[in-house]
């Protein structure tokens, strides 16, 4: 008998048709968006149009239109809608990590006080408001360094910085970035150590505490000096995926956050002195990662 899945908001469907699809074929979709349905209608058992952005506004329309249904799990992968759908999921009963820890993997600010609290290896990282405080944090690291607002995703807002003539414009870029429906912090730019090595993502899923690493995306970034994303290589017999290392380090961030049910995207520099963190995520990585070649 298929599960009842409440699924919030869909996504872009280049990237994410293919993951409706395949969750269709085991349950029953129904789905809280904010708009019309469009390419998702083969895919979906009902649709309601709401708030997605808002967990009470969610609730509200879960509890009176689908008072009919036992709902088994809730999924999101949109990033902006974790918090708000794990607030969603802790109202109604169902296994979410809390939003507390869904908060310590959105707010990167948050993740790194939560990562050294732990003694996760990390980046240096400051947290500014001013070009004046922003120029002292660059006095306490080397450059080159990467600025970044605490709580976008996709890469808005992120350059890496070689030196202080660069600073102000880096700092503008990443101040001003904004993304829809993210609220806007007051001190909102983190100032971070550059580290060097290869740059990798790992998407685990994540059962009652029990982190099970599935993907591993080897990952390719250009246009400097920001650092966006321009591919990834991804092969399910990674040998990555069975380094005692990286497994450990994962098991021991997901603690820091405790984060215990879910997918995470980890994305991770790995030096010459082992892992280092650069954010995890509270979702699923992007593109077509979770179709890795066999």
């Amino acid at each position: 008998m298929k599960k009842n899945i409440l699924l919030v908001s869909s996504g872009y469907h280049l990237y994410r048709k293919y993951l409706l699809e395949m969750i269709s074929q085991h349950a029953s979709i129904y789905l809280l968006l904010d708009r019309e349905p469009t390419w998702e209608k083969p895919f979906i058992h009902r649709y309601e149009i709401t708030n997605t952005l808002c967990a009470k506004t969610m609730e509200n329309k879960v509890r009176s239109a689908y008072v009919d249904i036992k709902l088994d799990g809730v999924i999101c992968w949109d990033e902006i809608r974790m918090l708000p759908t794990a607030i969603l999921a802790e109202k109604l009963g169902l296994l979410y990590s809390k939003p507390s820890s869904v908060a310590k993997c959105r707010d990167k600010a948050q993740t790194r006080v939560a990562m050294d609290a732990c003694g996760i290896s990390q980046p240096k990282s400051f947290l500014v408001e001013t070009m004046a405080e922003a120029l002292t944090a660059v006095d306490n690291l080397s450059f080159p360094v990467v600025l970044k607002p605490r709580s976008l995703g996709a890469s808005f807002g992120v350059s890496v910085v070689h030196g202080k003539t660069e600073l102000e414009a880096a700092f503008k870029h990443a101040q001003d970035a904004r993304e829809a429906g993210v609220p806007v912090d007051e001190q909102r730019v983190l100032i971070e150590e550059f580290v060097e090595g290869e740059e990798i993502s790992i998407d685990s899923a994540v059962v009652n505490g029990v982190v099970y690493p599935l993907y591993l995306a080897r990952k390719e970034t250009d246009f400097f000096p920001y650092c966006e994303e321009i591919g990834h290589t991804v092969d399910a017999a990674d040998p990555l995926l069975a380094n005692e290392e990286i497994k450990a380090f994962l098991v021991n961030l997901h603690q820091a956050v405790n984060f215990t049910y879910g997918m995470t995207h980890v994305e991770l520099k790995l030096t010459e002195n082992g892992p280092k963190l650069i954010e995890v995520n509270c979702r699923l990585g992007g593109g077509l990662i979770l179709m890795a070649l066999s």
